[in-house]
């Protein structure tokens, strides 16, 4: 199931450019991730803060402390990634079964040929990749696609 959430409290009401969602949605490789919530989101700034507030909201009163933390820093990283980095407009899809979340971002800006994301120590990726239970990169031929799992009740860092 697909659905669309502008964050806590508020109606899921369709707006004009919900087919564009839509369409990213399906822009997903299914071996990647199945969403159950999915939002597009501009290269903005404020971006960042609006997919934050989408992702917890999804997560909403079933995420411990600790979950809500980890999900909020990790989502804040790939957003910013997207927006900085990619310049790209991105959409962000959240799904969770048993214990573990997952969180992708995709962006419209390929990997080259033998690329990687470069990691630096003790920043972005590699904070993320401290703080997930598992992580990856998929390249997509129009795009990438960043997942993230988290697990509830388990933390990577202290």
């Amino acid at each position: 199931m697909t659905s669309h959430d502008d964050g806590p409290g508020r109606a899921d009401k369709r707006r004009p450019d919900d087919e564009h969602r839509l369409a990213e949605v399906r822009r997903f490789p299914a071996r990647v991730i199945r969403p159950h919530a999915v939002r597009g989101f501009p290269p903005h700034l404020d971006s960042a803060r609006e997919a934050r507030h989408f992702v917890l909201g999804q997560l909403g009163s079933l995420a411990d402390r600790a979950l809500a933390s980890d999900a909020a820093i990790v989502i804040a990283e790939l957003a910013a990634n997207a927006i900085v980095h990619a310049r790209s407009t991105f959409t962000v899809a959240v799904s969770q079964a048993g214990d573990t979340v997952r969180i992708a971002v995709r962006d419209m800006v390929p990997l080259g040929d033998g690329e990687r994301l470069v990691t630096a120590i003790g920043h972005g990726l590699d904070v993320v990749a401290k703080i997930a239970k598992r992580w990856a990169v998929e390249p997509l031929p129009d795009g990438k696609v960043i997942w993230v799992e988290l697990s509830r009740g388990e933390r990577a860092l202290p």
